[in-house]
């Protein structure tokens, strides 16, 4: 993706996402979870870490035309460039920890036609990526892929559930509405602790009633002009990263701001 917006402090156009920019973001994430697991390695025992991938890694050029002038890449290159950053990306992360779980859950800006939602999850672009790294670790004991064939997965951590979703399917934006459509996903579904998900291109923390923590995710690009044209609200690339024990959903949390 690439990304353009005005800037009222030069008056001028500036650009806030790009190859380039995704590569120094993705420095930064990893260089704050090193950060991070060395300030509290002496505390806790951060031995396994479970990464959610929550969907929309690319954005298949056949389904927005609004956004054909923001994508700099074909779907087939954008494809290729996650496989190969990420798995950089995991590998590193094994100086760290013991075990990686991945949990991947495809996006909407990944199926393959432009109208149809209920497609295959296996004809979802992003489904390809998490089948690479799949193979590509298959002979790695120490990380596992997971790859669920549904829109919706619960993971255990310990005792508990995490709902994973990308978060398409809940419609509207405002947090009334969308508080509204987690409490009947906790009455239909049930049996879940944390709820994840993605889409709305901002970072939220909520809690339903006293039961149910929610990690509504970020987002990479800054002050999106997608975001700001259908959620009225400008993106901030940020992204969730928690502990967890056997005696609670959460013991420890921060938000990684992607740009320092």
């Amino acid at each position: 993706m690439k990304n353009e917006v005005f800037d009222a402090k030069s008056g001028k156009k500036i650009i806030t996402y790009n190859h380039k920019i995704f590569e120094k973001e993705l420095a930064i994430l990893q260089k704050s979870i090193f950060e991070i697991h060395s300030l509290l390695s002496n505390v806790y025992a951060l031995k396994k870490l479970t990464i959610f991938v929550l969907g929309d890694l690319i954005t298949n050029d056949r389904i927005f035309p609004e956004q054909v002038l923001e994508i700099d890449k074909v779907v087939g290159l954008q494809v290729w460039d996650a496989i190969n950053y990420f798995t950089k990306f995991f590998v590193n992360l094994l100086n760290l920890y013991e075990h990686i779980d991945i949990v991947c859950i495809v996006g909407n800006h990944g199926r393959s036609t432009s109208n149809l939602y209920n497609e295959p999850v296996e004809n979802n672009f992003e489904y390809f990526i998490y089948k690479v790294w799949e193979k590509q670790f298959a002979d790695i004991k120490r990380i596992n892929v997971i790859i669920p064939s549904t829109r919706f997965y619960i993971h255990k951590i310990y005792n508990w559930k995490h709902l994973l979703m990308h978060g398409d399917a809940m419609r509207g934006s405002t947090d009334s509405y969308i508080e509204r459509q987690i409490k009947e996903l906790t009455l239909n579904l049930g049996g879940f602790d944390v709820m994840h998900y993605g889409h709305f291109h901002k970072l939220k923390e909520r809690e339903i009633s006293d039961k149910v923590i929610v990690k509504q995710n970020g987002c990479w690009i800054s002050q999106e002009s997608y975001a700001l044209k259908v959620y009225k609200t400008y993106s901030v690339p940020k992204q969730h990263i928690f502990g967890c024990n056997d005696k609670r959903p959460e013991t420890w949390g921060y938000k990684i701001d992607l740009r320092r």
